[in-house]
């Protein structure tokens, strides 16, 4: 993440959108499940200190009174500060094994916040590392092959 702003909110759409690039698919139906993020703040050739703040929110949509929007429960707060031109500002999460355990889709959802990020300025290059488990099978197959008929395509894709 970079730019001209010191403060970012990543929600379920963003992480699914980055899972999707990376793995080349195009369809917001991909389930995944968030297991931890790692977020690090590179210290900047200016020789600012570089420090990061996060929040990570809970995965359950959590409404109140009669709200439209759900509510953002933080988890956790942690912040960190590195060394002025030798190390990053590091700063990570897992969630509780019942939340890992939740499927997300970018299509669901989409909007609720998983985590924030504060830098102390706005010069500061965040990297994010996402832990995720995904499923792919019968992503891209929407029917089922009869027995005969995978054999005969395997067949065809062979003697290609």
């Amino acid at each position: 993440f970079t730019g001209t702003t010191t403060e970012q909110t990543v929600t379920i759409a963003g992480i699914g959108s980055a899972l999707q690039t990376q793995l080349e698919f195009h369809n917001n139906s991909l389930p995944y499940k968030i297991q931890r993020i790692d977020l690090w703040v590179i210290p900047s050739p200016a020789g600012e200190v570089p420090s990061i703040r996060g929040q990570f929110f809970s995965l359950v949509s959590n409404t109140s009174h009669g709200a439209a929007a759900p509510d953002r429960m933080a988890l956790k707060i942690v912040e960190d500060q590195g060394v002025a031109g030798a190390t990053a500002g590091v700063v990570s999460y897992t969630w509780p094994r019942d939340q890992q355990d939740m499927p997300v889709h970018g299509s669901q959802d989409s909007q609720v916040a998983v985590f924030d990020f504060k830098t102390g300025s706005a010069e500061s290059q965040v990297y994010a590392r996402y832990h995720l488990h995904w499923c792919t099978q019968n992503y891209h197959q929407t029917t089922v092959l009869a027995p005969s008929s995978l054999a005969a395509e395997k067949q065809k894709v062979a003697s290609n």
